[in-house]
This record gives C-alpha cells, structure tokens and sequence, in this order.
C-alpha cells in the first residue's frame, strides 16, 4: 500500500515561505500596494506600545490615559454608591 499524499509534509507547495527569522517592522517593505494597504487597514504600521509612540505624544498620551482611567473609576465608585444608597433608601 503507497502512502497517501499529505499536502503538509510536501515542500514544493511551500516554497514561497521565508525560512529565516522574520525581518522587522522596520525592514518589512511590502511588494505591491495591496499588502501595503492590508498593513495600513490591520493597524502593522501603528505603535503598539507608549514607548513606540513620537516623544512629543508620549506626555500627552500618558496624560489621556490616565484621565480615562479615572473617569472609568470614578464612574464605577458612583454608581456603586448611588445603587447602595438606593437600596437603603427602600
């Protein structure tokens, strides 16, 4: 009995697929304009840390966060002082 063909272990099908280590955001230039347009609509491009951000917008960008996460909080400890004092209030 021949064994049956098993498209994973044939290496002529996966010829085209880069065998070394994968080349930085930096290096990673696109071949055409539909991969540079699915890099830009998935976010590639974008920092995806503070750190990766212009030193300019890191400041700033600490500062917005920090407000959301008070604001976020804050929202969270009244309304569970607002439903507290509507439960001793019945």
């Amino acid at each position: 009995m021949m064994p049956s063909y098993n498209p994973y272990q044939d290496k002529s099908l996966h010829l085209t697929i880069r065998s070394g280590p994968p080349l930085s955001p930096e290096e990673r230039t696109p071949f055409n304009d539909v991969i540079r347009h699915a890099d830009i609509v998935s976010g590639f491009r974008h920092p995806k840390l503070g750190s990766q951000l212009p030193s300019w917008l890191q400041s700033p960008y600490r500062v917005v966060a920090a407000v959301s996460v008070l604001l976020f909080a804050g929202g969270l400890v009244y309304g569970l002082i607002q439903n507290l004092a509507d439960a001793a209030g019945k």
